[in-house]
């Protein structure tokens, strides 16, 4: 089966305050929310001029959900756990999938986190590395239907 995977990400990483406090800490509080996206955009759709309808709890990534091919978003789940770092942790998501992260390390304002997305079959829908900024939201999707989609919005704080 061919699978579309949609991922959005945001572009350079500043050194501030924030940095200097993440990289004090040994480990990171990481936020998922599983959102169900619907009603496929048309191909070749204008993304700036798009009109989605989202909920009021995901607007603050409505920039990266334009950028998706869907029109509606609604938020299904969302949670929060504290990873030490190099600690692996699974997190059981609706729907039967599941999002295993270890956070490699955290500095400078951004976190190196491996993560591993399984799908409720057992296929992995996405396994990498990545470098996500604090306070920023990584998204990405996977196609579950004709015209509907899962998505994770994923982000890293340092732990307080």
């Amino acid at each position: 089966m061919l699978r579309r995977i949609f991922l959005v990400c945001s572009g350079l990483v500043g050194v501030g305050s924030a940095s200097i406090e993440l990289a004090l800490a040994d480990a990171v509080n990481i936020r998922v929310r599983a959102i169900r996206a619907e009603t496929a955009a048309p191909s070749g759709e204008n993304n700036s001029d798009k009109v989605i309808n989202c909920e009021k709890s995901l607007q603050d990534i409505d920039g990266k959900l334009r950028k998706l091919p869907f029109h509606t978003f609604s938020l299904v789940s969302a949670q929060s756990e504290r990873v030490d770092l190099m600690k692996k942790e699974t997190m059981y998501l609706t729907g039967g999938n599941e999002l295993t992260v270890r956070p490699l390390y955290a500095a400078q304002g951004k976190v190196g986190l491996w993560l591993r997305w399984t799908d409720s079959a057992g296929a992995k829908v996405l396994d990498t590395r990545m470098h996500l900024a604090t306070g920023e939201s990584m998204v990405a999707g996977t196609d579950t239907g004709q015209d509907t989609a899962t998505v994770l919005a994923i982000d890293v704080n340092p732990a307080q």
